[in-house]
């Protein structure tokens, strides 16, 4: 394995395995770098194939939010030693055939304005999440410099369905703002603002509003399909030797925030590499021994992964996301009858 340290190049040797575990956007790149998933797209880059994985990068998927900002009457008081500024979060199925929630609003004693929005110091924030997501992005190389940034599409909100969920959560949230036993610090609703009332208007809202809930998973995907990178032992197809061991692995996100989950899979992953090495002792892993998977492409036999060909990469990227034409997002007035809000497209 090489990698970089205070600018000198260096290289580690594994006796075992390699375990990688960079995360959602590091895991996934370490593995097309070092010429392990779409052939097409590394054979266009100048990276030699070692592996043809189509779903390396693939099935990028996060939750998402939506801020419904209020100013406040009177003065926030400063977060309670200990506590975060997330306060409280309600988990709320947006349809009652749904097997399980797919909403999670959360509340915030300070204003959570994002790119475009502005407002008092003093406010609040009842922001609308959407934790069950049909919406898939993507990542890929843009160049085979591992200090290159990476293209990544989030492609949030591609799926009306999210769009739906997300607006039920908005609704949910104004519902709750609107409750009189918020009257005494209910200073009026910043975003979207009482002129947001259609459908419309709040799914044009949240298009331009929608932020990452940092829930990242699904880019070096388990499963047995095509487009799988990691069998159910978390071995990287095609190759030995070699695991992800991180939230890449999630063939969709859980209906939660994703730490516990996280960690759930470092522990199962530790039985599992304990077992094969008291199993195989120094033998390493071969893929052979691992399950079967139909379109699979191997470029070349490999007697053992290419340790010298893992790099290591810095975090590095860039967010894309197309808000429709909806428009900017319009300035807050309420509480500043100064200022003048305009209207929605």
């Amino acid at each position: 394995m090489e990698y970089t340290q205070d600018g000198d190049l260096k290289q580690a040797h594994a006796t075992t395995e390699v375990i990688v575990s960079g995360g959602t956007l590091e895991s996934p790149k370490l593995l097309l770098l070092s010429g392990i998933g779409p052939a097409d797209k590394l054979r266009h880059l100048g990276i030699d194939v070692l592996v043809d994985l189509p779903g390396v990068g693939q099935n990028l998927h996060d939750h998402t939010l939506s801020p419904i900002i209020y100013a406040a009457k009177q003065g926030v008081p400063p977060p309670v030693p200990g506590l975060q500024l997330m306060h409280s979060q309600l988990f709320w199925s947006s349809d009652n055939k749904l097997p399980g929630p797919d909403l999670q609003p959360l509340f915030f004693h300070v204003p959570v304005y994002v790119p475009g929005m502005s407002g008092p110091a003093d406010g609040y924030t009842l922001m609308a999440g959407h934790i069950r997501p049909a919406s898939r992005g993507f990542l890929r190389l843009t160049s085979a410099d591992p200090s290159v940034p990476l293209e990544i599409n989030p492609n949030y909100l591609s799926v009306q369905s999210d769009v739906n969920a997300l607006v039920h959560a908005l609704e949910i949230c104004r519902e709750i703002g609107a409750a009189k036993a918020l009257d005494e610090w209910n200073g009026g609703e910043l975003y979207p603002g009482p002129d947001a009332v259609s459908k419309k208007d709040l799914e044009c809202y949240v298009r331009q509003s929608v932020i990452t809930y940092h829930h990242q998973v699904g880019t070096c995907k388990m499963g047995v399909d095509a487009m799988s990178v990691v069998d159910p032992t978390l071995r990287v197809y095609g190759v030995e030797r070699l695991r992800v061991v991180d939230a890449s692995i999630m063939p969709s996100v859980t209906s939660g925030n994703t730490n516990a989950p996280a960690i759930m899979i470092g522990e199962m992953a530790a039985d599992m590499i304990k077992a094969t090495s008291r199993a195989q002792p120094h033998a390493g892993l071969r893929h052979a021994d691992s399950l079967a998977r139909p379109g699979l492409r191997r470029q070349r036999a490999l007697p053992a992964i290419p340790f010298e060909r893992l790099h290591r990469w810095q975090r590095t990227g860039q967010r894309r996301l197309d808000a429709g034409q909806c428009g900017s997002i319009p300035t807050a007035t309420a509480g500043h009858p100064e200022r003048h809000r305009p209207p929605l497209h």
